[in-house]
């Protein structure tokens, strides 16, 4: 089973910050208790971890389900109904 199936079959009942600690540590490679994390917005966390950034968008299948998993992006981010948009 890959990291996002393995996320996203367990969303429903590991809070968001945890999904977040768990994608980020895999792709920084550090340790998820390493991994500090700040809730921008109900879909966008601001992730910092042996000495990097990123901002992490949980981006869904469809509209409404619960088939969704965090993805990175460039660290000034966030999501927007028409997917991530740039910070000003």
């Amino acid at each position: 089973m890959t990291l996002a199936m393995a996320l996203s079959a367990c969303a429903a009942t590991i809070p968001n910050s945890d999904q977040v600690k768990i994608r980020a540590a895999h792709d920084l490679s550090c340790n998820a208790d390493q991994v500090q994390t700040q809730e921008v917005d109900s879909r966008t966390m601001k992730v910092s971890a042996c000495g990097q950034e990123r901002t992490y968008i949980q981006e869904c299948a469809t509209e409404g389900t619960t088939r969704c998993t965090w993805v990175s992006r460039p660290a000034g981010t966030t999501a927007s109904a028409g997917g991530p948009t740039a910070n000003p």
